[in-house]
């Protein structure tokens, strides 16, 4: 099994990506905390292309800070903090700080059952359906993460060991189950927050969006949904987004268009089918509106 291309984008974003090691092509150690050399570099390239991941992301920021653009949305990992990325989250940019000291896990889903994730991907699921999970760690819980995660780097390289996959297991089971504990304990204090009747609409829009948007373009619907007025509805989300609610769903249709494009997979008449649009012009017509390129230019542009 090998890391494929999007696994290697990914990584290559950070700092260092040299410091990079892998089991099997499915579970990957990146950073440079531990390092002899710790580089004092930024690399920020942003994603010329966004990238749906498959997989588990898991970040541990010792200094610095590490930006991020998942699913439309800006995040940064500081000091002191776990980040955990779920997958089917669509990267878009990933950047550093100069002085960023990181630590990176990444899981396939081919990994699921030979590592103990079962529990952590419960909590992630329940936390949140597509935001990634941002905790903040108490200094010994911090070290004690970082200590497992440097012993399974060490166990890739350790000569003579003959079950390889069990001391990694081992000490999996003990990062995952920390990392399990204090994701429901970030769950647990965060407090019941009781919100206005116009962030109801919004935060159920956006989830509505997010469930709907490849069938489903036009403002009316959304509103039905939630038994309002379309002129009301658009009042409530331009004043909680500053958006209209037509660019909210655009930007998510077009997202999704850029990673069906970009993927490969599909022509961009089944791109247009996919996102059930009447036929391939008029998709081509919605997405050079917004893109400012045909989709065929768009798949021509990226990188092959």
């Amino acid at each position: 099994m090998k890391t494929d291309r999007m696994q290697n984008l990914m990584f290559s974003m950070l700092p260092d990506e040299n410091t990079k090691a892998e089991y099997e092509g499915g579970l990957a150690f990146y950073g440079n905390i531990g390092a002899n050399e710790r580089p004092g570099y930024i690399y920020s390239d942003p994603l010329k292309y966004p990238l749906r991941t498959d997989f588990l992301l898991l970040f541990l920021c010792e200094e610095g800070e590490l930006h991020l653009r998942l699913n439309l949305e800006d995040y940064v990992i500081r000091k002191h903090q776990m980040a955990c990325v779920i997958p089917g989250t669509v990267c878009e940019s990933m950047s550093t700080t100069a002085d960023i000291q990181l630590a990176a896990i990444m899981v396939s889903s081919q990994m699921y059952q030979l590592f103990p994730l079962g529990e952590m991907m419960s909590s992630l699921q329940g936390m949140s359906f597509v935001k990634p999970v941002i905790c903040d760690l108490t200094p010994e819980q911090f070290s004690y993460l970082i200590d497992i995660y440097l012993l399974m780097r060490r166990t890739l390289v350790l000569q003579g060991l003959e079950n390889r996959e069990g001391v990694l297991r081992g000490h999996f089971l003990a990062f995952s189950t920390l990392a399990t504990d204090i994701l429901r304990s970030t769950n647990f204090q965060q407090p019941a927050v009781k919100l206005s009747r116009a962030d109801e609409i919004y935060s159920q829009f956006i989830h509505d969006v997010r469930n709907h948007f490849r069938q489903h373009r036009d403002v009316l619907f959304y509103a039905g949904q939630q038994f309002v007025s379309p002129k009301y509805f658009g009042q409530v989300i331009i004043q909680a987004s500053g958006k209209h609610p037509a660019d909210i769903i655009r930007e998510n249709v077009i997202l999704e268009a850029k990673v069906l494009l970009r993927s490969r997979k599909h022509s961009v008449a089944e791109v247009a089918s996919l996102l059930n649009f009447s036929d391939q012009s008029s998709f081509g017509k919605y997405f050079k509106q917004a893109v400012g390129c045909s989709p065929r230019n768009y798949t021509e542009l990226a990188d092959p």
